[in-house]
């Protein structure tokens, strides 16, 4: 257990640095050392999902550390599936080829673009399966968690660390190659995922609590409007359920009174710094801009390239969400908005198939919350998610669909 955590914390921090230094060479070399993890999935894990916060963490030109460590996860449990001479599960697999027999259709056979989306969705797919196919007991599971939790840790206290240094006021954070909705949504997921930690297991809550506030204010700081709501709510709907799950008593109320006043007080002081900040975060920047324009592509998509391509859409990616846009308007992007996006790159018929998907696996979750109380941490994950899919597309994303992995990871053993 030592040892996984050392390299859990060596790890993280040559990736980290690594990739700061935008040194390709150096992320290159860091491949091998990763290398070592394959001697039991659970190393890689914490690391896997840290780096598939974002495409930021590259490990060669076209390819990211979360791709390569997913293809290392995929290997490892083939070969260990192998050697033990058991059967690959496929948990909701008729769900999953309805999944892929429509994404395939959409893509393929309709007039697309580009096919890097119907890619993603696949290796997407593979998270389900691999996560579903590793063997733990429950201390292994912990032993992921805990280690996650650190590895998280570390990386907001190092990004936190470098965004104070560099901030110029009147400018949204930023760091390197990242954009500020990309800061944005790294931290929602880091401090979400800590947040729902500290409830379920009640170790570090100073400081884990310490950096979701942290977290808090570098979301405020990116002046993401999906982020900033998605983590408010995200951790509201995370404590409401965890407060059903395990009773409700005046101390865990007074608990969340407490760090909701600490909260409010973070925001009107890290507000007050900028007025660019308190401008942006308010209502009536959000109804004026139209969602940063986003309005006018919707419409679009509700009223003109949707109906055209009802069943199967114009295929996976915002790629081909764009080239169709491209016919109505001089200069255009995605919607940034989950559902409007799915319904148009996969159609009706797609959008059923996902949702019946997401559905299914969350409400199994919730069902099992109170025999497994760890299922708290993904459930926060999805929900975040699903909140931050109103300004952002997210189910393309990694992180996205760790939450379903995460889900049958932790199903697949029965807590102590």
């Amino acid at each position: 257990m030592l040892y996984t955590k050392i390299y859990t914390v060596v790890m993280t921090m040559l990736i980290i640095f690594a990739t700061l230094l935008e040194n390709s060479i150096l992320s290159a070399l860091l491949m091998i050392p990763l290398l070592v993890g394959a001697f039991s999935p659970c190393s890689v894990i914490p690391l896997y999902l840290l780096t598939s916060l974002s495409g930021f963490f590259v490990a060669i030109p076209g390819m990211s550390v979360s791709r390569y460590l997913l293809f290392l996860l995929i290997v490892i449990v083939f070969l260990l599936k192998l050697q033990r001479k058991s059967l690959i599960k496929a948990p909701h697999g008729g769900l999953i080829l309805l999944m892929i027999l429509s994404s395939t259709y959409s893509t393929i056979i309709q007039n697309t673009y580009s096919t890097t989306g119907f890619y993603n969705i696949l290796l997407n797919i593979a998270v389900i399966f691999i996560f579903s196919n590793i063997n733990a007991d429950d201390n292994k599971v912990k032993q992921v968690l805990n280690n996650t939790a650190l590895s998280f840790s570390i990386a907001a206290i190092t990004f936190s660390l470098i965004s104070i240094l560099s901030y110029d006021i009147g400018v949204r954070l930023s760091i390197g190659g990242l954009n500020p909705n990309s800061m944005g949504i790294i931290f929602v997921q880091i401090g979400t995922y800590l947040f729902a930690y500290s409830l379920v297991f009640n170790k570090n809550k100073g400081l884990m609590l310490t950096l979701v506030i942290l977290s808090f204010a570098m979301v405020i700081l990116t002046g993401s409007r999906a982020a900033f709501a998605a983590m408010s709510l995200g951790i509201i709907i995370t404590y409401s359920i965890f407060l059903k799950n395990s009773g409700v008593n005046i101390v865990r109320i007074v608990k969340i009174v407490i760090l909701s006043s600490i909260s409010v007080f973070v925001l009107m002081y890290v507000v007050s710094i900028d007025e660019n900040l308190a401008s942006r975060l308010s209502i009536e920047a959000l109804r004026d801009s139209q969602g940063a324009g986003r309005a006018v592509m919707i419409d679009t998509l509700i009223y003109q390239i949707i109906p055209e391509n009802i069943w199967f859409g114009v295929g996976l990616g915002s790629v081909n969400e764009v080239m169709h846009l491209l016919n109505y308007h001089n200069s255009a992007f995605a919607s940034h908005n989950l559902f409007i996006s799915l319904l148009a790159q996969v159609g009706v018929i797609g959008f059923i198939i996902y949702f019946l998907f997401f559905t299914k696996i969350t409400v199994f979750a919730i069902r099992k919350l109170s025999e497994n109380n760890v299922l708290l941490i993904p459930l926060a994950i999805f929900f975040t998610s699903i909140i931050q899919g109103f300004g952002e597309i997210v189910f393309l994303e990694r992180w996205f669909w760790n939450s379903f992995g995460l889900i049958l990871f932790i199903s697949n053993t029965k807590q102590k």
